[in-house]
């Protein structure tokens, strides 16, 4: 298999992080997170979509939360787009959370693969006397088109970098997996591992996805 420079950068950069995160020291958690996206193209520039992820933890073995997210996309020019998202994150035993999303993508699409870069700034809103921490966040992902297959496999990261009184890396997302292309609805599996980086809070986990994503 030809390896394309985009995939190589995704590579070195999950191979660089390897030693600096810690993998033992927090207790892992098994997640399962399902998907359901409404995506619609408004014009020539501006598309829009609606996320709903709800989220089961401790194992597999709880219901604990759902997300729903409004997204506005504006195509720029050469593979550039900018996006505003917002987020409601609704738990069954503690206050919901509420996000912003502030997206700078590039695609960089060629016959053989789909290159995905997103820098994102992660905007935690104070609403419900609870203080949310910023982050600005790289998301790399090579997506590998498959000769005469709907099927296309991909890998990525998302490296999320603390701002307010932390600045330091916090944590990194590693996924691996799939989509399958059937008409306008795109089925989607993959599994993502978060891990923490050493001396930073939160929880490592392993997160099972399923997504369906449906363009009207």
């Amino acid at each position: 298999m030809k390896w394309h420079r985009p995939c190589c950068y995704c590579i070195i950069t999950l191979l660089f992080c390897l030693p600096i995160f810690s993998l033992t020291a927090q207790e892992d958690d098994l997640q399962s997170w399902t998907i359901t996206t409404l995506s619609k193209k408004l014009n020539s520039k501006y598309s829009a979509s609606v996320l709903v992820i709800n989220r089961v933890d401790e194992n597999i073995s709880r219901y604990s939360s759902v997300s729903f997210d409004w997204r506005v996309r504006r195509h720029i020019k050469d593979g550039f787009s900018a996006q505003v998202s917002f987020r409601h994150w609704t738990f069954t035993q503690r206050k919901p959370v509420y996000f912003m999303w502030y997206d700078l993508i590039y695609v960089h699409k060629k016959p053989m693969y789909r290159w995905v870069n997103l820098l994102r700034f992660h905007q935690g809103l104070d609403w419900v006397d609870l203080e949310e921490p910023d982050f600005l966040r790289w998301r790399n992902h090579y997506f590998k088109n498959l000769k005469n297959s709907k099927l296309t496999p991909f890998v990525g990261y998302d490296l999320w970098y603390r701002l307010n009184d932390r600045f330091a890396f916090q944590r990194v997302w590693l996924e691996a997996g799939a989509e399958y292309k059937l008409g306008k609805t795109i089925l989607r599996l993959n599994y993502r591992r978060v891990a923490i980086f050493k001396n930073q809070p939160g929880r490592n986990l392993h997160i099972i996805f399923t997504g369906f994503t449906y363009r009207i």
